[in-house]
């Protein structure tokens, strides 16, 4: 069994048989703000309404005090405070200070086996969310794939953005169900209707879906940890590469995150899922680069140097 560090510093909601229900709060892009103001001052009340509950009396022997939120994950993180009812508080740029915070509530499970991880929230999946918001203006009216969905956390933040998505994941372990409820519970994050559909990159053949028309962009989140996923998902680059031969270029955003092993073999560290990735890229001679990982944060987390974005045009 395996679980991810985002659990250590996400505020449950509900927890129940290895399933919570997280808040995952983030700040509104400025450029963004004026679109969903009505969402964001409701926001600001019910955060005010939790910090000083209704039905307690106007006495001070009647206050409660809220239990802060602990972690060791997020004290070290540059600028990320907690707030008086023990919520994170990602850092935000300019004014309007809280008005300018939304959140997400996302299901998903606390550890399952290495089969079942899309049904975790991975940093990888954060760091996706966080470059989509800061890069709004590219993603609006974009037809976007995203692959590997699993709990749809980057699907709502790229609809949120104004992007068309499509999100995908295989047809197994409940995921599409939870991709489903997940955008179910966050509707008024919903720009754009976000569809949900099985796909298997290994196994598609992309000439016989109808997708590949529109799309422009593809995202990917926490997907490079397995050789033979990663081997799968450069085929899936290859077999859409052949189906938009002659159209505009796609551009495809990974979010994952470096995990260092020490090896006999090379007597040193390395990251090998990483190295596998990237040689595979090498060999069939994909475009691609490594993007600056030091924009806004808008969702807290520790945004480690292991955490690595890589724009592949196909």
């Amino acid at each position: 069994m395996v679980a991810s560090e985002v659990n250590s510093f996400t505020e449950n909601l509900s927890s129940e048989d290895n399933v919570n229900v997280s808040r995952f709060s983030f700040t509104v892009p400025e450029a963004l703000r004026q679109s969903y103001e009505d969402i964001i001052k409701e926001e600001a009340i019910l955060r005010r309404s939790r910090s000083h509950p209704v039905g307690l009396g106007d006495s001070d022997e009647e206050d409660i005090e809220v239990p802060r939120f602990s972690s060791l994950d997020y004290q070290d993180v540059e600028d990320c405070q907690v707030d008086s009812d023990g919520d994170l508080d990602p850092p935000r740029s300019g004014s309007g200070g809280r008005r300018s915070e939304m959140e997400m509530r996302i299901e998903h499970r606390t550890r399952s086996s290495i089969g079942q991880v899309g049904l975790q929230v991975w940093r990888g999946s954060l760091l996706l969310a966080d470059y989509i918001l800061h890069h709004h203006q590219h993603f609006r009216d974009k037809d976007v794939l995203e692959v590997g969905s699993g709990s749809g956390l980057a699907s709502i933040i790229a609809s949120f953005c104004g992007a068309k998505v499509l999100a995908t994941d295989i047809d197994s372990c409940d995921i599409l169900d939870l991709i489903k409820k997940n955008i179910a519970n966050n509707q008024k994050l919903i720009k754009h209707s976000v569809r949900v559909a099985a796909l298997d990159f290994g196994d598609t053949n992309l000439k016989d879906e109808p997708f590949t028309e529109n799309i422009t962009d593809v995202i990917a989140g926490d997907i490079i940890y397995d050789n033979d996923i990663t081997e799968k998902f450069i085929g899936f680059l290859t077999k859409l590469k052949e189906v938009k031969v002659g159209s505009s270029p796609i551009f495809v955003h990974v979010a994952m995150e470096k995990r260092f092993v020490f090896t006999i073999a090379d007597l040193d560290t390395r990251a090998p899922a990483y190295d596998f990735f990237v040689e595979k890229m090498d060999n069939i001679g994909l475009k691609y680069h490594h993007l600056e990982t030091n924009f806004q944060q808008y969702l807290c987390y520790e945004k480690s140097p292991e955490l690595i974005l890589v724009k592949i045009e196909i």
